[in-house]
């Protein structure tokens, strides 16, 4: 048993055409008007679950390059937060069950996801200057093996009865709606969906803001507000559909633009990770690894001052809510 990818009618149309069924839903959640906080959390759960499963048969199958284990991450990471959004006011025994499974399909993909963006942006800049290095390419060649263990890792968990379970736990959630607004006191109401997305935004916005200058952080601060813009994000495309205007889309463009620098800066420590499971400076590749590192060690210091000025870019934006 396994939750459906496509509608009947869309898998009919498929297999008239000769295609693959189109996806139910993409991208982000874009909600509705006129929805309060459950139905709100419902239509995400839903309309992410969809992506997440429209895209695992493709990643598994590994014909359509990095794009599909991308996808698939962010809709998982995107509904992750939804989960961590919502659940002070909406939770029960099973959403935390289906939390915990979402975190354990999250540990599959990332390093499949860490290996392509290794093997397609990290690893291509440093053989760009030192093409002819041969030692560079048999590097490449141990981590597209490793990378290849890795997805062999991923196609086993997303072909198993337990990733087929989460799905439908995560449909039934949506459906079922098992959850329970949490109690308030009798003088008080339920907020309304706009309250509670006003709330969630200035929270994490302030939590934000609170990082010092990005020029004095080390690589583990810089990290910890990254992930910090990340769960800012997330909220905020969330909610940015229930507010009018352009202001939201100009929010979340600035903001994406200080999360793809940290996340370039970022690329470092991850290359470490990775590099350590072929054997580090100290292994076979040491002469290759030492260059990889190197390498993203300067381009650190070169892109530090472009990622300061994207902070405080974002600095000025206004804020889209309240």
């Amino acid at each position: 048993l396994g939750m459906p990818s496509a509608t009947l009618a869309g898998e009919a149309l498929a297999v008239a055409r000769a295609v693959a069924p189109p996806p139910r839903r993409a991208g982000a959640t874009e909600l509705p008007e006129g929805l309060d906080i459950a139905d709100a959390f419902s239509f995400a759960l839903a309309h992410l679950t969809d992506v997440i499963l429209h895209f695992a048969p493709v990643a598994a199958a590994d014909t359509s390059g990095p794009e599909p284990v991308h996808q698939m991450r962010v809709a998982l990471r995107r509904l992750r937060s939804a989960v961590t959004v919502f659940r002070p006011v909406l939770d029960c025994a099973e959403l935390q069950a289906a939390a915990a499974g979402l975190k354990a399909l999250s540990l599959r993909l990332a390093p499949t996801r860490d290996w392509d963006v290794f093997l397609g942006e990290t690893l291509p800049a440093v053989t760009e200057v030192f093409r002819h290095d041969a030692r560079l390419h048999l590097l490449a060649s141990a981590a597209a093996r490793r990378r290849q263990e890795c997805l062999a890792a991923l196609r086993d968990f997303l072909g198993s009865a337990a990733f087929r379970r989460l799905g439908i736990e995560l449909a039934w959630l949506a459906g079922a709606r098992c959850w329970r607004p949490a109690p308030v006191p009798e003088s008080a109401e339920h907020p309304s969906l706009p309250a509670f997305a006003d709330d969630v935004l200035a929270r994490r916005l302030r939590k934000l803001q609170s990082a010092d200058d990005l020029a004095e952080l080390d690589a583990a601060a810089l990290h910890a507000v990254r992930l910090k813009a990340k769960r800012v994000r997330y909220a905020a495309e969330i909610f940015a559909p229930l507010y009018p205007g352009k202001a939201p889309r100009r929010f979340l463009h600035r903001l994406v633009a200080v999360q793809d620098g940290l996340g370039e800066l970022n690329d470092r420590a991850t290359a470490e990770k990775l590099l350590d499971e072929l054997g580090g400076p100290g292994g076979r590749h040491g002469y290759a690894v030492g260059l990889v590192l190197g390498f993203a060690a300067a381009n650190t210091a070169n892109l530090l001052p472009g990622v300061i000025r994207r902070w405080q870019k974002f600095q000025r934006v206004e804020k889209f809510w309240g």
